[in-house]
């Protein structure tokens, strides 16, 4: 609900003005901006009221994990706003250089939904383990987190550039018509490229140390689907 959200007022005229997601007219091309902006913010409040819901059949999670979840999912919402606050209205120090610039910003506007996605799940899941391992295994899956979130948006203004917009469902070349910083700006597409396969050698190094099975094969197909998607 979260990532719909942020792409529903992304696409917005104050913001990056798009009227194609998805191959589809965005929201606010198809009901109005009113509407987008409001189906934007009762997305966002859909979300916290949806991870108090407890399934039936499920066991609830304590109240303890639960405010950390609920942290988790806060701050990867704030990081992903901080980021297209300094994507779309910049805020940085003058001498801060456009390297440095434009991996702040995809690893707020982009990687930090994807870091709370990945912490909440693990939380989750090693919520049994004794304390050391469950830290242990955190600190791996955040490692890798940080890795594929970044490398997502890299490989993201890859396509922008070598792909039609018919192939990706929405329109192309806007970031750099709008003068913002993206990686083949900055490095240049050869360079991105290096920097993907890179990040995917550190993702891959990152669930090194979790255990041997099925979720540990799941997170590798995904960082390597990550890597080479197409659109």
């Amino acid at each position: 609900m979260i990532h719909a959200f942020s792409l529903v007022h992304d696409d917005l005229p104050a913001m990056d003005d798009d009227d194609l997601r998805r191959g589809r007219p965005t929201l606010h091309i198809h009901a109005g901006e009113a509407m987008a902006i409001l189906a934007g913010d009762a997305m966002l409040s859909l979300a916290s009221a949806t991870l108090s819901i407890v399934p039936s059949g499920v066991e609830p999670v304590g109240d303890s994990l639960h405010r950390r979840l609920v942290a988790e999912l806060n701050a990867g919402t704030l990081g992903m706003i901080s980021g297209q606050v300094l994507d779309t209205l910049g805020g940085f120090d003058a001498a801060t250089p456009d390297t440095d610039r434009v991996e702040r910003i995809h690893r707020e506007k982009t990687g930090a939904l994807i870091m709370a996605a990945c912490r909440m799940g693990t939380l989750i899941g090693a919520r049994s383990l004794p304390g050391p391992v469950a830290d242990a295994r955190l600190a791996a899956v955040s490692e890798y987190a940080d890795a594929i979130g970044l490398m997502f948006q890299v490989v993201d203004d890859l396509l922008d550039v070598t792909q039609s917009a018919e192939h990706l469902g929405k329109r192309t070349g806007k970031d750099a018509d709008a003068g913002k910083l993206t990686y083949p700006g900055v490095h240049g597409v050869e360079g991105s490229r290096v920097f993907v396969n890179a990040l995917l050698d550190r993702a891959t190094r990152a669930l090194g140390s979790l255990p041997d099975g099925e979720h540990r094969d799941v997170l590798q197909e995904l960082a390597s689907f990550l890597a080479q998607r197409t659109k």
